[in-house]
């Protein structure tokens, strides 16, 4: 049985997976199971943060009256 190590304080780990997926379930390290954080591999905006910096100005039209 391999050393499955330990997880980290702050990090996600993946606990279950599909098949082929790594996971703890799977059998995979904690190491292995670490998921990747995908808000800029799966958000398509011209930068980053697009969609956070529409949300604070929205937000700063909406308290500023529109101004």
């Amino acid at each position: 049985m391999k050393d499955k190590g330990k997880p980290l304080p702050g990090v996600e780990y993946s606990i279950t997976g599909g098949p082929g997926q790594p996971s703890i379930a799977n059998g995979n390290t904690w190491e292995e199971s670490k998921v990747e954080d995908q808000k800029d591999k799966d958000v398509k905006m011209p930068f980053p943060d697009a969609r956070d910096q529409h949300l604070i100005n929205k937000n700063l039209n909406k308290a500023t009256g529109g101004k």
